[in-house]
């Protein structure tokens, strides 16, 4: 099994022509596909088995695997919640996500230009007050 070209550039199809080539299956199905499993991961930087010193590796969440961050609906779901738009908009996260897309954006450009202009305004009412702060009395 040596001879597997580990994280260099070849194609799918070569890759499976050398596992194919070089793979000794056991009558062990649970080792076989085990096997093939972490030879994928080894390939496709899931996970490199072959340098790795965690005995986990083979078990762990690796972040490869998490299908579900970069969806729209962790999108919506992270402004909705980071943002606090249910008091903002006096509705429900399930209210917030039936509406249709053009409307959640709408939404969420609108909190994020009322959000900037509160931030700037406090930030100039803190500059203010920060000027215009009574000088300590002199008792001399």
């Amino acid at each position: 099994m040596s001879n597997f070209l580990y994280g260099y550039n070849i194609s799918y199809d070569d890759f499976i022509d050398e596992v194919i080539k070089c793979f000794k299956g056991t009558k062990d199905y649970f080792y076989n596909k085990q096997l093939l499993i972490e030879l994928y991961e080894t390939k496709y930087g899931i996970c490199d088995h072959v340098n790795t010193t965690n005995p986990l590796a083979s078990v762990q969440f690796n972040q490869a695997e998490d299908y579900f961050s970069d969806t729209l609906y962790h999108s919506y779901l992270s402004n909705f919640v980071y943002r606090d738009l249910g008091k903002k908009l006096n509705m429900s996260f399930d209210d917030f996500i039936s509406r249709p897309r053009y409307e959640i954006e709408a939404m969420l450009r609108i909190i994020e230009d009322v959000d900037k202009k509160k931030s700037k305004m406090n930030d100039d009412i803190m500059k203010d007050l920060e000027n215009n702060k009574p000088k300590p009395f002199n008792t001399e």
